[in-house]
């Protein structure tokens, strides 16, 4: 395949690959705002709540709501900075700066240390 289109193709796939995280981040948000309704449902019931085993049982269902809703933060951070879009653009940059189709500018430092040892002799 030419350059061109195998770069269309990997925008193609980086697209597809974008959308879905947007769509599992947009998920995860939700759930997470869910988990924090929960969360302070059950910090009403514990406080509201005089017997000792059952303020224990909500304890460690706030708890475990607690560590659940950390643990999505984080992947749910990690998905918006991962969020930043490639643009296929960016991914040709590095070939023609390389020297693929030819230099955009002349090598001028050898023309230069030519004309420096001239002088000098």
């Amino acid at each position: 395949m030419k350059r061109k289109k195998l770069l269309k193709s990997l925008a193609e796939m980086l697209d597809w690959k974008s959308r879905k995280q947007r769509k599992h981040a947009s998920e995860l948000a939700a759930l997470l705002q869910e988990l924090q309704q929960k969360e302070l449902e059950l910090g009403k019931k514990l406080e509201k709540e005089k017997n000792e085993q059952k303020q224990h049982r909500l304890r460690r269902k706030l708890e475990i709501v607690q560590a659940q809703r950390a643990k999505g933060v984080q992947v749910l951070d990690g998905l918006k900075d991962a969020e930043e879009p490639e643009d296929p653009e960016d991914l040709e940059k590095p070939e023609t700066a390389g020297g693929g189709e030819g230099p955009e500018h002349p090598a001028q430092p050898e023309a230069e240390e030519g004309g420096e040892d001239r002088n000098q002799t």
